[in-house]
């Protein structure tokens, strides 16, 4: 005789079903999280890159300060009285020119402080 199975009184298991895959899911963005990050580290890696181009360029030029030539023509000793202060030249280029008896001295108007 054939002997019979105790789970007669079970129903049936049905097979287990497939998860979806990831390619049949809907998108909800444009891009999965991993080519965010990736696009993020390439755009980082070329800003750097960027950003290290240019400062290195500018090492190539120098640091100056273009400003008016500090040599001008005040004129002829002549101009100058012996013992007067002359102011002629205050404004412009900040400087007061004396004459005396031992020769011309300009007096140069720079703040210390």
């Amino acid at each position: 005789m054939a002997e019979t199975s105790s789970n007669e009184n079970e129903k049936p298991v049905a097979p287990a079903s497939k998860k979806p895959s990831k390619k049949d899911e809907p998108k909800d963005t444009i891009w999965s999280r991993r080519d965010f990050f990736s696009l993020a580290g390439w755009a980082g890696f070329a800003a750097t890159l960027g950003f290290s181009t240019l400062f290195f360029t500018r090492l190539l030029f120098p640091r100056v300060l273009f400003e008016p030539s500090p040599i001008f023509k005040a004129g002829r000793p002549s101009d100058y009285t012996v013992g007067d202060v002359s102011t002629k030249y205050v404004k412009d280029q900040r400087v007061w020119i004396v004459r005396d008896l031992e020769g011309i001295y300009v007096v140069y108007a720079l703040c210390t402080h």
